[in-house]
């Protein structure tokens, strides 16, 4: 079993080779004739229900996700709570997460066959800014929990530490963070043709180790 790379990174499908190779190499360690058509069968079965998901469940959590985040987003940052620092975590949040859910929009059409991807530009900018997305998600839910846990610890600091001044210095040194340390993957992607003829986004063959 390998994993697709796709702009996101590993694609949220495993693809699985089915070829006669894998089949053959059972045989060769032994495996009785039997079990080797009931698992090849399982497993096709097993294929077929995670390309059925992939079609029609991932589109439907990226529009709840959307929606959800979105509103999010407006309740935190442009409401009555907005006053709060946790509510800039927050509200920040659900905005890396709105961006990441809209780029994954893009990997599902193109799976879809509306390519996409496949266009210089478009490969190297979607794969960068899902990793910069994902990864600034998960910073921002760390420095979250750490400033709840300085405001139980420390409730008399927090009145002048935990301040949405200090939050926005955070959130804007995470968001920085995040576009820096992904900016490596303009560089190692690019369009690959295939030897079909097929053009597909994948990290650049001279980078292959």
């Amino acid at each position: 079993m390998v994993l697709v790379v796709t702009p996101s990174g590993p694609d949220l499908v495993p693809a699985f080779n089915t070829s006669g190779g894998d089949v053959a190499q059972r045989h060769d360690e032994g495996w009785p004739d039997e079990l080797e058509e009931e698992f090849s069968e399982d497993f096709q079965r097993a294929v077929t229900v995670l390309g059925y998901l992939y079609t029609f469940f991932i589109p439907l959590l990226i529009v709840l996700g959307l929606v959800g985040n979105g509103l999010s987003f407006v309740t935190f940052l442009f409401t009555r709570l907005k006053v709060r620092a946790s509510s800039f975590y927050l509200g920040t949040l659900a905005l890396s997460d709105f961006g990441y859910l809209f780029l994954m929009a893009f990997v599902w059409l193109d799976k879809q066959g509306v390519k996409m991807l496949n266009k210089r530009g478009m490969c190297q900018g979607i794969l960068y800014l899902s990793s910069a997305f994902s990864f600034w998600s998960v910073w921002l839910t760390v420095t979250f929990t750490a400033e709840r846990c300085f405001a139980v610890q420390c409730p008399l600091w927090r009145l002048q530490l935990g301040t949405r001044c200090r939050a926005r210095v955070t959130v804007g040194a995470t968001a920085a963070a995040s576009l820096l340390l992904n900016a490596y993957l303009l560089l190692l992607t690019d369009v690959i043709v295939e030897e079909d003829g097929a053009s597909a986004c994948h990290h650049r063959p001279e980078f292959e180790q």
